[in-house]
């Protein structure tokens, strides 16, 4: 089933359009057994309208932890989040990796995942420029503090990331979590007389 992301008209035509289809991820990241298995999954794709050329692709899904793996959000509790399984843009410094990033963050909240968003940072596709640097500039982070630090240090030094930190790295998008507060001892007994009568 094909469906576009936007069905409001267009005014003008963007430069970037992006449509998605259902697919499937084999993944074993997921499984509290580590066993492969084939999860329900989107495939975004960016179209470049200036030149009719793919600009790139996403293939993500939302993921429910039951039993929480921790190498993304360290959380010890059930929660969902956004799983970008893939994510390659096929035009450099064009936009195109923001703005899936950008589309992650909207799915996440649809899919009733509150923003939170996880991925792998791997070197496998593109041993040259591994995409660790950009996702800490779109904001991601990884557990370990000192894998934080260098990779802050990169981008402020503006320098590559060296072959041995760039590893496959487990990152998330931190999200501030909002608290419920309890409603006071005289709020609660406000509503309790306000339903009895």
């Amino acid at each position: 089933m094909q469906s576009l992301l936007s069905i409001k008209p267009l005014k003008t035509v963007p430069d970037k359009l992006f449509y998605k289809v259902e697919t499937t991820i084999t993944d074993s990241m997921h499984d509290k057994n580590s066993e492969t298995r084939t999860y329900p999954a989107f495939q975004y794709t960016g179209i470049n309208t200036k030149t009719g050329e793919a600009g790139g692709k996403m293939i993500a899904a939302p993921m429910l932890y039951e039993n929480p793996v921790q190498y993304f959000y360290p959380y010890n509790k059930p929660y969902r989040s956004f799983y970008i399984h893939y994510l390659r843009s096929e035009e450099k410094y064009q936009g195109f990796g923001t703005a899936f990033i950008n589309l992650a963050k909207a799915e996440s909240r649809k899919y009733n995942c509150n923003g939170k968003i996880h991925l792998i940072a791997s070197r496998i596709y593109d041993r040259e420029n591994p995409p660790h640097i950009f996702y800490k500039k779109q904001g991601f982070i990884c557990q370990s503090k000192s894998i934080n630090k260098y990779l802050d240090s990169c981008i402020r030094l503006n320098k590559k990331i060296s072959l041995y930190m760039s590893q496959n790295l487990d990152m998330f998008l931190p999200i501030k979590e909002t608290v419920k507060k309890a409603p006071s001892l005289l709020t609660a007994i406000f509503n309790y007389l306000k339903n009895i009568t």
